[in-house]
């Protein structure tokens, strides 16, 4: 885990709320767990998933942690159907076919926190292929049913040069009649 960066993204500390007891997080493609960690040290339960869980085993035995080991690229399998969480965090990661499953794990009155590569990115090396960039306002495609906290896309300085694209938003709390 020594290669791997355990600072979280300022973006997503700004948006984690300081006392998540009694909330459920999930930290998606999680690799080291690095807000996931921070949103447990906050009070959540937090579930962990990534295809490769080396880097987060030394949770195994915390209170309130699930490790879900899980292909998220898997064509005819979804891992976390039926499941809805407080918070869903995602950094550093596209695939763009679970982009609609991804906003559905949000609850009704949660939040995800999405920050990643976007287009204009490959000047600062990788990722540098357009599958793994996200085009302008993509993320905003999927906020029906949100009310957005924070847009943006540019370049960023911490933890190095990018340019990436954020949203924070909130699913609204439909009441059914």
């Amino acid at each position: 885990m020594s290669h791997v960066s355990m600072t979280p993204l300022p973006f997503i500390e700004k948006w984690l709320a300081t006392d998540l007891t009694g909330k459920s997080v999930l930290d998606y493609a999680c690799g080291a767990g690095r807000h996931g960690r921070l949103a447990h040290e906050r009070g959540a339960s937090v579930t962990f998933v990534d295809i490769d869980l080396s880097n987060v085993e030394d949770l195994l035995s915390k209170e309130k942690v699930t490790l879900l080991q899980a292909d998220l690229e898997e064509e005819d399998r979804w891992p976390l159907s039926e499941r809805q969480y407080d918070v869903v965090i995602v950094t550093n990661y596209l695939f763009r076919q679970r982009l609609e499953d991804i906003f559905a794990l949000v609850a009704p009155g949660g939040v995800i926190m999405y920050q990643t590569f976007a287009n204009g990115h490959e000047v600062y090396g990788k990722p540098s292929n357009p599958n793994f960039l996200l085009k302008e306002r993509e993320l905003r495609e999927f906020c029906e049913g949100f009310d957005v906290l924070q847009y943006e896309q540019g370049k960023v300085t911490i933890p190095s040069d990018a340019i990436v694209q954020r949203l924070a938003a909130k699913r609204v709390n439909c009441l059914e009649d």
